[in-house]
């Protein structure tokens, strides 16, 4: 079913479903792929509005930078989408259901051994790709992670078990991994 199809038919509630039962079609057919882009797509979104969050109020308002919109839009491809499509499988194939309070047990393995290294890679990889050198992506880890991992670990533990609780596997992209990269510059100081 093309995008033309979609919007060849009715109005936009019919629309809508369409281009969600095209999307669903899109990760049964293309799973990774598909995760790979819609986590692009979101944290460049979010990306865009921490930029918006961040300068609004300053004076001098700091410029609007379109490199980091692309770099983490890319680290979303590239990174976020596809691990997270497999950390996600992991997480099931460790975690049986039947064992006691199996969701808890998948966010604390995702926040004490997923997210640290996820977010090493996430400040050193976009750093670089915003054109940062070695020593300067090194120097904005170390001046970052720990605040960082400490707020992820709180603002996010929560949301990561209303995903794992709740949104099923096939279409859990993982909301933290997805709004995270690019929400994460307006919680730092």
């Amino acid at each position: 079913q093309s995008i033309m199809e979609v919007q060849g038919r009715g109005g936009v509630g019919v629309k809508a479903r369409s281009l969600v039962a095209l999307y669903l079609s899109s990760l049964e057919e293309h799973p990774v792929l598909t995760k790979a882009l819609t986590s692009s797509a979101i944290a460049a979104l979010g990306d865009v509005l921490s930029q918006v969050v961040v300068r609004y109020g300053r004076s001098p308002k700091p410029p609007f930078t379109p490199r980091s919109t692309l770099a983490y839009a890319g680290f979303g491809f590239v990174v976020s989408g596809p691990l997270t499509h497999y950390l996600f499988q992991f997480l099931e194939a460790i975690v049986p259901r039947q064992t006691k309070l199996p969701n808890l047990r998948k966010v604390v393995i995702d926040r004490l051994f997923f997210a640290p290294p996820y977010l090493l890679a996430l400040f050193y990889t976009v750093a670089l790709l915003e054109g940062k050198s070695h020593a300067d992506a090194w120097r904005q880890v170390k001046s970052l992670y720990l605040s960082a991992l400490l707020k992820n670990w709180v603002v996010w533990g929560v949301s990561q078990y209303i995903n794992i609780r709740f949104v099923p596997l096939k279409v859990s992209l993982g909301c933290v991994h997805a709004f995270l990269p690019s929400f994460l510059p307006s919680f730092l100081p």
